[in-house]
């Protein structure tokens, strides 16, 4: 104990001779640590390092945090306390919950995404500053397409390597990027992970196939694997028994175009 306070009072001392105003500690991805690790770096903090002059900013997943204090202190049989939460409370002073990008915000960002790779860093830079003055991104409305390409023109930014090459892609999302940010659940990783994806398969398709492959139904099968991957393996097993076309398909998608009842 008297170690613990030692050092608090020489670790404040020294941030006052050092005439630091305040240090600001950015922990973030805490919640990838192991559960003891998690608790070790938040007793650590509270018990070394939180003093004046000091402002620890925690990035974690909340119900992981809670998870980890319930396995290092488990419930008390016929107490009535919740742990977990009282102790996240005496460590975090101000919570500030971050909530899921709704649907249209996903759209937007596969959008972005997409024109990002086809811009030069500044210019992309350039793009988003011009999307924010605009305030497309707090209005109801999605971004289109149409106005990414207005926007570039306005600004006089160049495509890399071309706007042919620009088009071939963002037709291509821009056609299933509904489906995709409903299927996301408002994740941006996920979002990035998926257009990260869909490059890497169509590099790979282009190689095998060359120019003989329709992007669009490559994109619509990376959606379906994402959505249900139980009928993404059916359909693979059908096209195992290909023949002239895959028939199964052929049969199931004539039914679905006759409004047949099965």
């Amino acid at each position: 104990v008297d170690n613990i306070r030692n050092f608090r009072k020489d670790f404040e001392q020294m941030l006052i001779s050092a005439q630091i105003g305040n240090v600001v500690v950015i922990v973030d991805d805490l919640d990838r640590c192991t559960p003891e690790r998690i608790i070790d770096t938040l007793e650590a903090i509270k018990l070394f390092l939180s003093v004046e002059r000091t402002t620890f900013i925690i990035a974690a997943d909340q119900n992981v945090i809670q998870y980890a204090i319930r396995k290092k202190y488990p419930h008390i049989d016929g107490s009535d306390v919740e742990l977990s939460t009282e102790y996240i409370e005496k460590i975090i002073q101000l919570p500030i919950y971050i909530p899921e990008l709704s649907s249209k915000d996903i759209e937007n960002y596969l959008l972005l995404l997409v024109t990002q790779s086809y811009l030069s860093p500044n210019d992309f830079q350039s793009l988003l500053e011009k999307v924010y003055v605009e305030k497309y991104i707090v209005r109801d409305t999605r971004i289109t397409l149409p106005e990414i390409k207005s926007l570039i023109s306005d600004l006089h930014l160049k495509y890399v390597p071309s706007e042919a090459k620009f088009m071939e892609d963002v037709n291509i999302i821009d056609s299933i990027r509904d489906i995709v940010s409903s299927t996301l659940k408002g994740n941006p990783r996920q979002a990035k992970r998926f257009l990260n994806t869909f490059v890497t398969k169509k590099s790979l398709a282009q190689m095998y196939y060359g120019n003989d492959i329709d992007m669009r139904i490559l994109a619509k099968l990376l959606v379906l694997q994402k959505l249900d991957s139980d009928l993404f393996n059916q359909l693979n097993e059908w096209n195992k028994e290909f023949t002239l076309c895959n028939d199964k398909f052929k049969a199931m998608y004539n039914a679905v175009m006759a409004n047949t009842s099965n």
